[in-house]
């Protein structure tokens, strides 16, 4: 995470999220023109999208 976070354009804000309920998204970048990205780091050979970040990436 932290070379994704130095890649970044210069004052990109980094964030982990999570909701009440243990949505999450591992990564969250609200880069300087208000754009956000986000970002699930997953340990496996074939990684999958879980249903907690698309519920977590679907919140306001």
């Amino acid at each position: 995470m932290e070379k994704l976070i130095s890649a970044a354009p210069p004052q990109t804000d980094a964030f982990r999220y999570r909701t009440r309920a243990g949505a999450g998204i591992d990564l969250l970048l609200r880069l300087p023109d208000r754009r956000h990205w986000e970002i699930g780091v997953k340990r496996k050979s074939a990684p999958k999208l879980s249903k907690g970040f698309r519920i977590a990436g679907a919140e306001p």
